[in-house]
């Protein structure tokens, strides 16, 4: 782990890279809530862990110490919450161009860059303006990759549609299934059907109870006449949809949906320990009577 300073100037370049974010309407979230980088920046469905390192670390480490701390760090929290790491510096480890950190997982920019971070959580095509590192953060970013991939569906570009579902993919690592749905769906209606093939089969390798996989496969396989094969995924539809764990996901999303919004005020600066403002959660009560 990077071994971070309190130092005037570290705390000095949080400030700043904060201000800048906030500047251009970005949420910030810090403190007790944040324990694996200085804060976390959102914006609508952006989410990005920011951390700051000035330079007065390498008084302690060497750079290739530093760097490869740098991408431990991104490792593990990958890992831990399928998040990326971004680093904000006011220096240049080895006097390289921070392009070269990517070498190493390492997205960097220098605190006058944030800029081109900020416009990642926007973006709406891809632009052969984009630096390396942009590309590299915006690839990492599933829900930035579903909207690139939405947006070229809109204006009729299928295969770059598809090619940013795959991007959605690879930078899903949590929730795969929903990406893969995403993607296949996409090869699906628009008759990819050796493409689509191939995803369904390891799509339902990696999750062979998703109803939304099994759903689409199903379809593929009238497209393709393979009758036998949509006996089977009809029988296998029909199996899970009536599991009770199903059935129980079913109707808490359903209920908790409905009242989430409506019953629950929580007041974000209270701590742990002290009283959350809220109204009772009906539809755990709800759930449990229909459970029970």
């Amino acid at each position: 782990m990077v071994l971070l300073l309190s130092s005037p100037e570290r705390k000095r370049l949080i400030r700043n890279t904060k201000h800048s974010f906030e500047s251009y309407g970005w949420e910030i979230v810090g403190g007790d809530d944040v324990s694996e980088a200085d804060f976390i920046a959102k914006h609508d469905q952006s989410r990005l862990f920011i951390q700051c390192i000035d330079e007065n670390i390498r008084k302690f480490i060497s750079n290739e110490t530093l760097i490869s701390q740098m991408s431990s760090d991104v490792s593990i929290l990958r890992a831990r919450k399928n998040v990326r790491l971004v680093y904000v510096l006011n220096f240049t480890p080895d006097g390289q161009p921070l392009s070269q950190l990517l070498l190493s997982d390492v997205i960097a920019f220098h605190l006058n860059e944030v800029e081109k971070i900020i416009g990642i959580a926007t973006i709406t095509v891809y632009s052969k303006d984009l630096d390396e590192r942009q590309v590299s953060l915006l690839k990492s970013q599933r829900n930035s990759c579903l909207r690139l991939s939405r947006n070229y569906l809109d204006i009729g570009g299928i295969e770059n549609a598809i090619d940013w579902a795959r991007f959605a993919v690879q930078a899903d690592k949590k929730m795969a299934a929903a990406s893969y749905v995403f993607l296949l769906k996409i090869l699906v209606d628009h008759g990819y059907r050796a493409q689509a093939a191939e995803v369904s089969e390891l799509a339902l390798s990696l999750a062979p109870d998703n109803l939304g996989l099994l759903s689409l496969s199903k379809t593929l396989a009238h497209q393709l006449n393979h009758s036998t094969k949509v006996e089977q995924l009809n029988e296998k539809i029909q199996s899970v949809s009536q599991r009770p764990d199903h059935k129980f996901r079913q109707r808490f999303a359903q209920l908790s949906g409905r009242d989430n919004d409506r019953d629950v005020t929580l007041d974000r600066n209270s701590s742990p320990n002290s009283k959350v403002k809220t109204k009772p959660k009906r539809w755990f009560r709800r759930l449990i009577k229909w459970v029970s």
